[in-house]
């Protein structure tokens, strides 16, 4: 087997090649309903410099066989969700059917807010969120893929970290303004679904009976009410502010990361599923997140320390300024700035669209 050796973020990486067998490629699929592993094969113009330009050298370490046999892991060439949405859970549990016959572990996954658990047998599942206390140790959590914001918002550089100021500057740009109504509106909408699951009207998994919205704008309450912190909050009542022209939602984007870059840490909880786009937004930038729980998985659990960050539960958040002025209180200012250049180094190693694709290179090249 092939070893190539590549230099990334000054840590030594080990490449091997992964054999996979996808029963059901078609390479002129859409990407929309691909699985992120396989897009760089899909039908296209480009030249294999343009390809590696657009997603990286990581797929240059895929090999596709035509024999299960001669494969490390079978992999569904779509989402969860489209085999549902299209009647075709059959050709799902075939494939996984097959793998299981020849001793393979079936890698598959599943995109949306909720996400879609299928009833397999020795398989693992990535997803975007879902619940720990579900996670019965086959699932993982992939990052929502953003662009490098040092090139697509700050001409290729990183923002500079912050020197340690008397009190923490929290940051929160986004839908933060939620009351009652809000509330009743999304707890209406989970019981209808859960209805719908009941009914077999839907396939998504079941979410829990809150509103992110309400708990996000108590949060906000609480901490802009507290002398021990310093708020930097732009908050909105819609998602993106209502923005739906491509000007209104670029307009968007600036201000939300003008306003991250400007303050030392970020308030990062759930939103609609259970995870947190703004987390990877706010390590990219080298910003310290501050973690509030809602029984998440986060990608790579046991490889990075995610512990080193301000993290508090959810039923804990009437304590949100205690807690983050304590933690902030505990850094000496050179481990203060440390700790930012070290959320931009696990999003670079780890979270980064390239590095989580070869570390998944990584993981099942060697499975047999």
């Amino acid at each position: 087997m092939e070893i190539c050796v590549r230099f990334n973020n000054s840590i030594l990486q080990l490449i091997m090649n992964i054999r996979i067998f996808v029963p059901d490629w078609v390479p002129a699929y859409e990407r929309f309903v691909i699985v992120p592993f396989l897009h760089p094969f899909l039908a296209t113009d480009k030249t294999k410099e343009d390809l590696i330009e657009q997603y990286g050298d990581w797929f240059t370490h895929i090999e596709m066989v035509c024999d299960i046999a001669l494969c490390h892991v079978v992999m569904p060439a779509h989402y969860i969700n489209f085999y549902y949405k299209n009647k075709k859970q059959q050709t799902l549990f075939d494939i996984n059917r097959l793998a299981i016959v020849n001793n393979k572990l079936t890698v598959c996954w599943t995109s949306g807010d909720s996400g879609v658990t299928p009833p397999l047998q020795h398989f693992h599942l990535y997803r975007l969120g879902g619940y720990l206390s579900r996670n019965e140790g086959n699932q993982f959590c992939f990052p929502s893929f953003i662009p490098d914001v040092a090139k697509a918002h700050f001409n290729g550089k990183i923002p500079e970290p912050y020197a340690k100021t008397p009190k923490p500057v929290i940051g929160f740009c986004g839908q933060g303004k939620a009351g009652y109504r809000k509330l009743i509106i999304d707890i209406a909408r989970v019981l209808k679904m859960r209805l719908y699951k009941l009914a077999g009207r839907t396939y998504e998994d079941a979410e829990e009976l809150r509103c992110s919205a309400f708990d996000r704008s108590a949060m906000l309450d609480i901490l802009e009410r507290s002398p021990l912190i310093i708020t930097n909050f732009i908050r909105h009542k819609q998602y993106r502010a209502g923005a739906k022209t491509a000007e209104e939602k670029k307009a968007g984007n600036e201000l939300f990361y003008t306003n991250l870059i400007a303050s030392q840490y970020i308030l990062c909880y759930r939103g609609t599923g259970n995870f947190s786009v703004r987390l990877y937004e706010t390590m990219a930038c080298g910003r310290i997140p501050i973690l509030v729980g809602s029984d998440n998985n986060l990608p790579f659990r046991y490889e990075i320390d995610w512990h080193q960050f301000p993290a508090i539960d959810r039923k804990d958040i009437k304590h949100l300024p205690q807690k983050i002025a304590e933690f902030h209180d505990m850094l000496s200012p050179t481990a203060f700035v440390k700790l930012q250049h070290e959320a931009r180094l696990i999003w670079e190693s780890y979270l980064y669209h390239q590095s989580f694709m070869k570390l998944l290179i990584e993981k099942y090249s060697g499975w047999e």
